[in-house]
């Protein structure tokens, strides 16, 4: 049976492209519909994390310093995301990063079956007020 992987990241802020870094990784491995796993990791982004985003996330530099670096921990998250079907809320955020991120350190093959749970939301639940977590749960 297929494992699922339901992926969130935090970042230093929304454009790869302009050097924007991840500083957390989250994942929850389901299994014939059991949690096998559950991580959580704090990443050094080895760049200043701009003050609205630590008021965001909760996370600030200096929690993010003593964490790993992605290219210190790119074969372990490989390696559990590997073989997974991917699940995110706005994933083309969270993928783009992994990608880039992964190729960036040799892992060039990662490409998994992916589903976003925004546009499952828009489908199941059409008349929600709004189509983030918050609003989501809410409804």
């Amino acid at each position: 049976m297929t494992k699922i992987a339901i992926v969130d990241i935090e970042t230093t802020g929304p454009r790869i492209e302009e050097g924007d870094q991840i500083i957390q990784i989250a994942a929850v491995i389901i299994e014939e519909g059991r949690i096998i796993q559950e991580y959580n990791m704090l990443i050094n982004p080895e760049i200043e994390i701009p003050f609205h985003i630590s008021q965001l996330t909760g996370i600030n530099q200096e929690v993010v310093l003593k964490a790993p670096t992605f290219k210190q921990v790119a074969g372990l998250w490989y390696q559990r995301l590997q073989g997974c079907v991917f699940v995110a809320h706005n994933l083309a955020l969270d993928l783009t990063f992994l990608k880039e991120n992964f190729a960036l350190h040799g892992f060039e093959t990662f490409n998994p079956p992916a589903l976003d749970t925004v546009k499952l939301a828009k489908i199941l639940i059409p008349k929600a007020t709004g189509f983030n977590l918050s609003d989501l749960s809410k409804h």
